[in-house]
């Protein structure tokens, strides 16, 4: 065997795997169709702040109505659970990429102090949950429902 026939061994090779990839993409990861996604729970991004008064989280949620979302404060964790509904016509005919996902979601937020949950505001803004959660000195005894506005 040649080099030249090792090389282009190599670039069939490559470009098999590069099919396979696509492939394996479209039925297991990002770009599969809501059909294949509906059982499957995804995360959705957040980012978490403290401050000297207050813990401060920020989730992604667009396209995501609030009725669909639940907050529940135990002990040192926020719990998030909703989910994602599709919302496109039934009238596609192929789908090319479907990279948002669907389904249902669940978020645990270990907090870094005790909080309190009589203070805690859950406001949802362009896509945007924002939970703001008041320092206190002891855990919470108790398991308590955030309402969000």
């Amino acid at each position: 065997m040649t080099q030249q026939d090792h090389m282009q061994d190599l670039k069939k090779l490559s470009e098999e795997e590069s099919d396979l990839g696509i492939y394996f993409e479209y039925y297991v990861g990002s770009y599969r169709p809501n059909v294949l996604n509906a059982s499957r729970e995804w995360r959705p991004a957040a980012d978490m702040f403290e401050t000297e008064t207050c813990v401060l989280i920020r989730v992604d949620l667009a396209g995501i109505d609030t009725s669909d979302v639940s907050l529940t404060l135990d002990k040192n964790q926020l719990i998030l659970v909703g989910e994602r509904r599709e919302s496109l016509d039934n009238d596609r005919k192929h789908v090319l990429a479907m990279e948002v996902p669907y389904g249902p979601f669940k978020r645990i937020f270990d907090l870094p102090t005790p909080v309190c949950a009589d203070d805690a505001q859950a406001e949802y803004s362009r896509g945007f949950l924002t939970i703001r959660l008041q320092k206190r000195d002891k855990p919470l005894s108790r398991r308590t429902q955030v309402k969000i506005q």
